[in-house]
């Protein structure tokens, strides 16, 4: 068997753009898989750093950036020749500026790229934004050293879309060419997801919303518990300056901070990104003191109170994300213990530890949703295609999927939308992959006997008179030898759909359609571990 040259499409996680992820067979597009999450959401990128998916649009929102005419800006004391922006020093404002069209919506993010061709400055600023309430952003202080850069702005309130760049210096020139502005378009982007290192995974969550304000700043919002509380002091698993520094005042029991939600959260997970620093041992609480404690130097959980369910996960630069079940009480507690079983701890004046990210969310533990002054919802991961009746098996095919299921009760894979004429692939309540093949009034089930596994590698072979399943490299089941005839096209693609268990997380990895069934052995071998 040629995986490639058998195949029908091919999709592994790589290209992508807004409502798009790029199959790599057929490479006509017809495969490509459509997405859409009307709202932004973040991923683990490959550097292991949560950040806000996003792409960049091809639309560019000025004019004469690289500036081949006198035209299109303003200038007040800058002038335009020889294809470049001259800003001449002296003493007064020297200004740049043009209004982006299409017009910039409020809360856009905008790209601003530029080039510094030549500086002679003396203690020169250059910036953007400020001047007037027309302008973008707020000031901006840009870099103006002799080389390429960019600078990410999100477009204020008020603004009318002007872009403005403005010197002030005393003496000396400044020469800048090649500006570019373009939106930094974040819904409906497929997250390429690398938490945990390895291949990129294509995330698909279900709406969730973080109920916890301020989740980066714990000096707002949060009852403080007999702790000292500083934000902004240390690199966060953002990468940026935005983690809290947070230790015992003094030495005895119950040194927390905590969230009132003014909620029941019976039914929620509380989750939080922590580090060492100075203290080993951090402790969860819903209920009671020391439902959960956590070990921030080997990424172990060391007691869990009976009924509670706790999750620790590495992050890269000695960060962890601890997670734990809550019960009916409104409050969602962090503290800090001397071991790993006490809510006992010693002050030192410095020791304690680093937190960010504080997530209440109901259900597991999902992707990161940043907070600041309200309730944030991030809408659910929707992947589905149609058109696709000359690339799936009308009368017989393979489809394979690979991928991380962790969560139970999750949608894999569907084709088509009812249950007369459709394939359905699901992680059940039972911990078990199963697959439905409903053709024509005549029902197929595969069921694995509880294969255990998160990570896996899945294989229906659909045939009238022959079908089969293996999970894993391991055959489910005898080979079902049931005839049957789809009395309908078999043409969408679904991922992560909701129309069987519900819209629930998976990451795929890969997934391949042959178009039409491939021999036991075939299977056997590309399904293995």
């Amino acid at each position: 068997m040629s995986t490639y040259d058998d195949a029908s499409l091919i999709y592994y996680p790589s290209g992508y753009k807004a409502s798009k992820a790029y199959s790599l067979k057929p490479t006509d597009g017809s495969g490509d898989l459509t997405f859409t999450r009307a709202s932004t959401a973040t991923r683990v990128n490959a550097e292991g750093l949560i950040e806000t998916a996003g792409v960049i649009s091809p639309t560019e929102l000025i004019v004469n950036g690289d500036f081949a005419t006198d035209t299109s800006w303003t200038k007040i004391g800058s002038t335009i020749s020889g294809g470049q922006a001259i800003f001449p020093a002296n003493g007064t404002n020297i200004l740049l500026f043009q209004t982006a069209s299409p017009s910039i919506s409020v809360g856009s993010i905008v790209k601003l790229d530029y080039e510094i061709i030549s500086n002679s400055l003396s203690n020169g600023t250059l910036r953007t934004g400020g001047i007037g309430s027309s302008d973008i952003s707020d000031i901006i202080n840009l870099d103006s050293t002799v080389g390429v850069h960019s600078v990410y702005i999100t477009a204020r309130a008020g603004s009318s879309s002007r872009i403005m760049l403005w010197l002030s210096s005393t003496s000396g020139t400044l020469v800048i060419d090649n500006v570019s502005v373009k939106e930094v378009i974040e819904n409906n982007v497929p997250r390429i997801d690398y938490t945990g290192g390895g291949c990129g995974k294509l995330l698909l969550e279900p709406q969730r919303t973080n109920i916890t304000i301020n989740s980066e700043n714990f000096t707002s919002g949060y009852v403080i518990g007999n702790l000292s509380v500083t934000a902004n002091v240390a690199s966060s698993p953002s990468g940026t300056t935005t983690a809290n520094k947070l230790y015992p005042l003094s030495s005895g029991a119950f040194r927390w901070f905590y969230r009132n939600t003014g909620l029941n959260l019976t039914g929620y997970t509380m989750s939080i990104f922590a580090k060492a620093d100075g203290k080993q041992f951090i402790w969860a609480s819903t209920g009671s003191i020391n439902d959960a404690n956590f070990d921030l130097i080997n990424g172990t959980i060391t007691f869990v109170r009976a009924g509670y369910t706790a999750k620790i996960e590495a992050y890269p630069n000695g960060w962890y994300r601890c997670s734990m079940s809550c019960t009916s009480s409104p409050f969602a507690a962090f503290g800090f213990s001397d071991i790993g079983t006490t809510n006992t701890v010693t002050a030192s004046g410095t020791d304690g530890a680093l937190f960010w990210g504080f997530q209440i969310e109901q259900g597991y533990t999902t992707s990161y949703i940043p907070t600041t002054t309200t309730a944030v919802t991030r809408v659910a991961d929707k992947s589905t295609t149609t058109g696709l009746g000359s690339i799936i098996g009308q009368t017989e095919g393979t489809i394979y999927v690979e991928g991380i299921a962790a969560n139970i009760n999750a949608d894999l894979v569907g084709v088509n939308r009812s249950t007369s004429n459709a394939i359905f692939i699901t992680k059940s309540n039972l911990n078990s992959f199963r697959v439905y093949v409903y053709a024509g009034g005549v029902n197929l089930t595969f069921s694995d006997p509880n294969v255990n596994t998160d990570f896996y590698k899945l294989a229906i072979t659909y045939k009238s008179g022959n079908s089969y399943l293996y999970v894993n490299g391991v055959k489910i089941g005898a080979t079902n030898t049931s005839t049957f005839t789809f009395s309908a096209p078999l043409n969408i693609l679904e991922l992560a759909g909701n129309y069987f268990v519900g819209v629930n997380e998976q990451k795929i990895q890969g997934l391949i359609i042959f178009p039409t069934a491939q021999s036991e052995a075939a299977v056997a071998a590309l399904t293995t571990l």
